[in-house]
C-alpha cells in the first residue's frame, strides 16, 4: 500500500490544530448514502454551470457530468470532523512543484467536488475546503490565486471557507505548528509525526 506522507502530515494538522475527533483518509461516498440534500446540490451545480468552473465537469465530448458522477468519482484526501467544522482536505505533494498536466482545472475541479461533497452530506457544519501542496512555482500560483479570488466571490458563504495552501503559507499555517503540538506526542500511530522525530533525533546525534 502507498503511504502519502502529506496526508499523514494534514491527520497529523487536523488532529492537532484543528482538533477534530474524526479523520479519515481517502474519504468516498458509498450508493447505500441516500439520505442528501439533493436540492441543495443541484442548486449549487446550476450556479457553477453559469460560471467558467464549469469546465471543471466537462467531459471529452464536451457533456457535462451529472451531480451522480460528480459526487460518486470524489475521493478527498483527508475529512476531519469536530465538533461544529468539517475540514476537506485535498494535498498534493510534487518535489518540483505543483505540475498537474492541466494545473488550473485540475485543482478546482478537486476543489468543487469537495465543495459539493461538503453541501451534499454536511450541510449542518462550517464548511473549510483546503487545497494544500509545499511547493508552487511562482508563474502558476499567481493564476491559482487570481481564479480563488474568482471563486471566494462567487461560492463563499458564511458556513463555506476555501483555502490554497503553499510555498510559506504551507509551512507557517501547517508544517510548522503541527510540529510544534506534536513535539510532546507520543502518538506512534501517526506516521508524520514519527518521521519526524527520527530525522530530528538523527540531527542531533
Amino acid at each position: 500500500m502507498k503511504i502519502e506522507m502529506c496526508e499523514s502530515l494534514i491527520s497529523s494538522y487536523l488532529k492537532h490544530i484543528k482538533k477534530c475527533f474524526v479523520i479519515q483518509t481517502n474519504w468516498k461516498i458509498t450508493a447505500n448514502w441516500n439520505d442528501w440534500d439533493k436540492d441543495n446540490v443541484e442548486k449549487l451545480y446550476d450556479k457553477i454551470k453559469k460560471t467558467e468552473f464549469v469546465e471543471c465537469f466537462q467531459k471529452k465530448n464536451g457533456s457535462l457530468q451529472n451531480i451522480d458522477q460528480i459526487l460518486k468519482q470524489a475521493e478527498i484526501d483527508v475529512v476531519g470532523i469536530n465538533t461544529k467544522d468539517v475540514f476537506m482536505v485535498e494535498v498534493a505533494f510534487h518535489e518540483n512543484g505543483l505540475g498537474y498536466k492541466n494545473v488550473h482545472k485540475k485543482v478546482f475541479e478537486k476543489i468543487l467536488r469537495a465543495y459539493m461533497c461538503g453541501h451534499a452530506y454536511f450541510p449542518k457544519f462550517n464548511i473549510h475546503i483546503i487545497f494544500a501542496t509545499p511547493k508552487t512555482p511562482k508563474t502558476t500560483l499567481t493564476t491559482i490565486e487570481k481564479n480563488l479570488e474568482i471563486l471566494k466571490q462567487t461560492f463563499e458563504e458564511d458556513h463555506v471557507s476555501f483555502q490554497f495552501l503553499t510555498n510559506e503559507n504551507f509551512k507557517n499555517e501547517i508544517l510548522s505548528p503541527t510540529i510544534n503540538a506534536t513535539k510532546k506526542e507520543a502518538d506512534d500511530s501517526q506516521l508524520f509525526v514519527r518521521s519526524y522525530k527520527l530525522l530530528n533525533s538523527l540531527q542531533s546525534m
